[in-house]
C-alpha cells in the first residue's frame, strides 16, 4: 500500500514539474495568439482598404480575403503549437498529404474554379451584367 502512495507521489511530482516547466511556453503561446489575431485583423483591414481603393470586384474581394485569413490562421495555430512545445512536423505532413489528396480528387473541379477566379480577376463583365 505504501509503495502505491510513493508511486503516486513520484508521479504527481513529475507532473507538477512538467506543468511548471511548460508555463512560460503556454504564456508565450497565449501572447503570440493574441498578437497574431491582431495582425490577422490588421492585414484583413489593409486588404479591404486596398481592394476598395483599386476598385476590385466585390466577389473576388471576399474570396481573396477569406483565403488569406485561413492561411494566416493555420500558420498562426502551427506557430502557437510549436511555441507551447508540441511537435508540429506531423501536423504539417498531415496537412500536406490532405492537400495533395484533395487536389488530386478535385482536379477537374479545381481547374474550373481557377478559371472562374481568372474570369473574376480580368473582369470581362461587372456585377449586375446580364
Amino acid at each position: 500500500m505504501e509503495s502505491n502512495l510513493n508511486s503516486f507521489g513520484t508521479r504527481f511530482e513529475r507532473l507538477t514539474d512538467i506543468v511548471i516547466e511548460s508555463i512560460p511556453g503556454i504564456i508565450g503561446g497565449i501572447i503570440l495568439l493574441l498578437l497574431g489575431k491582431y495582425v490577422i485583423n490588421f492585414v484583413d483591414r489593409l486588404l479591404h482598404k486596398r481592394f476598395e481603393r483599386k476598385n476590385v470586384d466585390p466577389s473576388i474581394r471576399a474570396f481573396i480575403s477569406s483565403i488569406v485569413k485561413i492561411v494566416m490562421w493555420v500558420m498562426l495555430l502551427l506557430t502557437v503549437a510549436s511555441q507551447i512545445g508540441i511537435q508540429t512536423t506531423s501536423f504539417i505532413a498531415a496537412l500536406s498529404a490532405f492537400g495533395l489528396a484533395v487536389g488530386m480528387a478535385l482536379q477537374g473541379s479545381l481547374s474550373n474554379f481557377a478559371g472562374g477566379v481568372l474570369i473574376l480577376m480580368f473582369r470581362p463583365f461587372e456585377v449586375g451584367d446580364y
